[in-house]
């Protein structure tokens, strides 16, 4: 006769239903874990990339009122991710879930831009604090004078503080009122040149030298060959246009 099949004991029978639902609620629980996650990381990023964005877009606003042009700021690609922003900020207050909206490949397009129109605000930005000023470009003359020391130094003063700023955007709109009261003192001492005493004729040399002095002018004038003989250091900061 064949034997018995032999029965499962019922605690054997318990424990294993229990494992099982064990097992269920561990799979369970895992995929809300995942899904608690996936929200953290999501929001974690829409939080830096309105961090990175937050002070480009301030920045960007100074420029754009002090009229000082950003050629190359990508605004359409910005106003996308403004509004994706602005449309997900606006949606988890009601449900954290709306942050799964912004995939990676969004997020990641969106600190693009973001980071292009730092380098776009940035170069205007440099471009307005660091062109030369009218008449700057004599200052390498201008130091070989003494009568010239007191503006030369006033130039140099005004120059640094410019490049001290050049390289970080503007925060308020004193730090670009702050820049353009410099640069206007720096273009007056070129404009105030004149009572230096080095005479009119003498001055209006150095400010041409600069682009350069057609040789026929330079030869047809004695007095301005004698003075520079007396002065050979000048000769290697001037420029002639021979022809």
């Amino acid at each position: 006769m064949p034997s018995e099949i032999p029965t499962v004991p019922l605690s054997l029978r318990a424990r294993a239903e229990k494992l099982r639902g064990l097992a269920s609620r561990y799979e369970q629980l895992k995929t809300e874990g995942n899904a608690v996650e996936a929200v953290g990381q999501r929001t974690d990023a829409l939080r830096k990339l309105a961090d990175a964005a937050r002070p480009v877009s301030a920045a960007a606003k100074l420029l754009f009122a002090a009229g000082i042009p950003v050629p190359d700021l990508p605004c359409e690609r910005l106003a996308i991710v403004r509004d994706a922003i602005t449309r997900v900020a606006g949606a988890t207050a009601s449900d954290p879930d709306a942050v799964l909206s912004l995939n990676s490949a969004d997020l990641k397009n969106a600190l693009a831009a973001v980071g292009e129109a730092r380098k776009a605000i940035a170069a205007a930005w440099e471009r307005f604090v660091s062109d030369p000023v009218p008449g700057e470009a004599i200052v390498s003359v201008l130091t070989r004078f003494e009568a010239f020391r007191t503006p030369v130094a006033r130039a140099k003063l005004l120059r640094d503080a410019l490049t001290a700023v050049a390289g970080k955007l503007p925060a308020t709109a004193a730090d670009i009122d702050k820049v353009r009261a410099n640069r206007n003192d720096l273009a007056a001492v070129f404009r105030e040149l004149d009572g230096s005493g080095i005479g009119a004729d003498r001055l209006d040399f150095l400010r041409r030298c600069v682009a350069g002095v057609p040789l026929g002018e330079l030869l047809s004038t004695p007095e301005l060959l004698a003075w520079l003989r007396e002065n050979p250091l000048l000769t290697a900061a001037i420029r002639v246009q021979v022809g």
